[in-house]
């Protein structure tokens, strides 16, 4: 089976808090990844990480057997997804500026994130 992650002696803190201490696991093609545990666990500090929305302090994540770099950041999160707890919407905001948000996560800037966002839009009116 081929890997899809591996992470190791990954760690983060926030000030005085060290919500990650030194997490390794690998999760291979066609496994599905639950991650369990009580508030203050790191749950959501990992998935941030993993998706590149939050910076690590140390350690090590692989992505199909790639460390996660600026000229690969894009290829890795076009192959990432993530489904949220809750709903993932902002609702003070217009459908527009959520799409937008949303898009650059995924490293859109400038007018390509606006025609990804118009895009994106069209597409839901239609289907």
């Amino acid at each position: 089976m081929k890997k899809v992650i591996e992470v190791k002696n990954l760690q983060k803190s926030y000030k005085n808090n060290q919500a990650l201490k030194g997490l390794d696991f690998e999760l291979y093609e066609g496994e599905i990844l639950g991650i369990l545990g009580p508030n203050g666990a790191g749950k959501s500090t990992t998935i941030n990480i993993l998706s590149t929305i939050l910076k690590k302090d140390a350690g090590e994540i692989l992505y199909f057997g790639e460390p996660l770099t600026e000229k690969n950041i894009k290829k890795i999160k076009s192959k990432l997804g993530i489904v949220p707890q809750d709903i993932a919407i902002f609702e003070d905001i217009s459908a527009y500026k959520n799409i937008a948000f949303f898009a650059s996560l995924y490293g859109f800037k400038g007018e390509e994130l606006e025609k990804v966002t118009d895009y994106a839009l069209k597409f839901a009116r239609t289907h």
